[in-house]
């Protein structure tokens, strides 16, 4: 089954999601997959989400795997980009009428699968990588293709195609893709189509840079498609009014006007901002020496400042230390976390944390869970 890595939690290029959808239907697969959300980072939100998914379901992409699920929450899954979805989102209780939303709108995207396409673009990657510099790719971004530089062949050469593309999609029209040598090896020619494996295409547009390997005759695959009457665009003839008509849609008589009563004024629901039960406060932790130990200091405004706080941490070190005095983590209650009550630790207004972590574990990530007390403050050494 065809399938691609789709990162980041925005919608990206109109190019790569395209590709998996045409190889698909090109070659007769049942669909295909995308690894979905990887490096998304932890802001996502239903809204974003919802976008997201319903971006690539536009491009006939059916079957999704979201990257990733945590079974615990280890300071490395907190560090990673990927957020752990659903589990340990703060909107894991609503992420299944999440996904009901997006199954409801998807039932109104086009059908891809059943619809004959508008028009099959060649992808030019022979001259793409023709002129391609190895050093030209330190400025791109390897999760979505952005940064191609515009002052190389290659460059200019991929960032038009790309352009071309857009317009493509902007204008609503029904692409597919495909390379030059898929059509020069695999394609065929049936009624004046081009037929590349389980679909047929009429029209052909063939952006800049495409190279072409000619027959013995000398003859390459464009000049035997205009030939059987297959309508071949190049790049600068898709500026015409023929290839704009492809955006053309017919549109649907407008009903009448419905008439409009006042405007009506839902009724407000009584709401109130409450205050969590417990606050946390995040703790910034330096190595200090060669034996690499954990050191962090908090300073408050009282001595009683972090009455029955306790300090949570995802991963359990080796030891810890509180001005001195070692810690005892409190009996395992269920939590993905480790909790180290501190009523009885030391009162005075200035602390001094020490963490000796496990051989080979990263540093951990941290917080102080303490009652809602106004005056205190957090330095940062």
């Amino acid at each position: 089954m065809p399938a691609i890595d789709a990162l980041e939690r925005h919608p990206g290029n109109n190019f790569y999601p395209r590709i998996v959808h045409s190889l698909a239907m090109q070659t007769g697969r049942e669909g295909c997959l995308v690894e979905a959300h990887g490096g998304s980072g932890w802001g996502a939100s239903p809204e974003s989400f919802t976008e997201y998914v319903l971006w690539l379901a536009s491009h006939g992409i059916e079957r999704f795997v979201l990257y990733l699920s945590q079974y615990a929450l280890s300071s490395r899954a907190v560090h990673d980009w990927p957020p752990s979805m659903p589990l340990h989102l703060t909107w894991k209780e609503a992420f299944p009428s999440v996904l009901e939303g997006i199954r409801k709108q998807a039932e109104h995207l086009p059908y891809l699968r059943l619809e004959r396409p508008d028009l099959l673009i060649v992808t030019p990657t022979r001259g793409v990588m023709a002129a391609f510099d190895p050093r030209d790719a330190l400025a791109i971004n390897e999760h979505n293709g952005d940064g191609v530089p515009d002052d190389t062949e290659s460059g200019r050469i991929s960032n038009r195609f790309m352009a071309l593309v857009e317009a493509c999609h902007a204008a609503g029209i029904r692409y597919e893709l495909s390379e030059e040598r898929a059509v020069e090896e695999d394609g065929t020619i049936e009624d004046g189509r081009l037929v590349l494996g389980q679909r047929s295409y009429g029209r052909v547009l063939l952006p800049d840079g495409c190279v072409w390997h000619a027959d013995s005759e000398g003859h390459t695959a464009p000049d035997r498609l205009r030939a059987a009457g297959v309508t071949v665009w190049a790049a600068r003839e898709a500026e015409s009014a023929a290839w704009l008509g492809l955006s053309e849609r017919m549109l649907l008589p407008h009903s009448a006007p419905a008439t409009h009563g006042e405007a009506f004024v839902p009724r407000q629901n009584a709401w109130q901002a409450v205050a969590p039960a417990s606050n946390r406060m995040l703790l910034d932790w330096y190595r200090e020496g060669k034996e690499g130990r954990l050191v962090s200091a908090v300073r408050a405004d009282s001595e009683a400042a972090f009455k029955d706080a306790s300090l949570v941490l995802l991963d359990r070190p080796r030891s810890l230390r509180l001005n001195g005095k070692t810690l005892i983590p409190a009996p395992f209650s269920g939590e993905l976390c480790h909790r180290y009550p501190l009523s009885e630790a030391d009162r005075s207004r200035d602390w001094r944390l020490e963490l000796e972590p496990q051989p080979d574990a990263d540093p951990p990530a941290r917080s102080l869970d303490r009652r809602r007390v106004p005056g205190t403050e957090r330095e940062r050494l």
